[in-house]
């Protein structure tokens, strides 16, 4: 299986194995990645969270790879609401709120080629937060960054207690896991454990 990124506004995943693959949070424009993806056969359209940097651009995906997408359905009010508390937030004027067609939950699986990527929910950044398992690697969306950061909980549905008890469920993975968080570069588990201490 194989990992490829896209980075800009957030991250963006093609996770890919045996011809077909998976796309994470369409949050930078299709061209980057379009001639990544010619020869895939997409299964689906993961949305890591419901903060609009992981989702601005899904129809334009959506259109060109004819992919379902997948998001837990505790972020919709978020993706519902985007244009009132995007612009109390950030100042930033958005009229987009994409169609979702899936609930993503804890234990769920999606089959890329043949390799089954488990599910798990990620709480604290948002309350519908989810990472996904492969095989040795984790991608958490905005759970942990590179260097210690975290994701942070002042946003609509943001809690604390819960960011920290999924970052304590992501450290008991193998120290070999490749993490590959919303924004910025990837790390290790072991890495993790060494900046965040719990």
């Amino acid at each position: 299986m194989r990992i490829k990124v896209l980075q800009g506004f957030s991250n963006t995943y093609i996770v890919h194995n045996q011809g077909e693959g998976l796309i994470v949070d369409p949050g930078n424009p299709f061209d980057g990645i379009g001639k990544q993806v010619e020869d895939l056969k997409i299964n689906a359209i993961i949305i890591t969270h419901g903060h609009f940097d992981h989702y601005i651009y899904l129809d334009d995906y959506k259109k060109r790879l004819g992919a379902p997408v997948y998001m837990n359905f505790k972020d919709r009010y978020l993706v519902d609401n985007a244009p009132s508390w995007v612009k109390e937030f950030f100042g930033i004027s958005i009229n987009y709120v994409p169609k979702l067609d899936y609930d993503l939950t804890e234990g769920m699986s999606i089959v890329v080629g043949g390799l089954s990527l488990k599910i798990i929910e990620t709480p604290g950044h948002s309350p519908g937060s989810v990472s996904i398992i492969g095989p040795k690697f984790l991608i958490t969306g905005d759970l942990v960054f590179e260097d210690g950061g975290i994701g942070r909980t002042d946003l609509p549905g943001g809690n604390d207690e819960e960011l920290m008890n999924s970052i304590k469920r992501i450290i008991q993975f193998p120290d070999d896991y490749t993490v590959y968080p919303g924004h910025g570069n990837p790390f290790t588990v072991k890495d993790l454990k060494r900046w965040i201490p719990v």
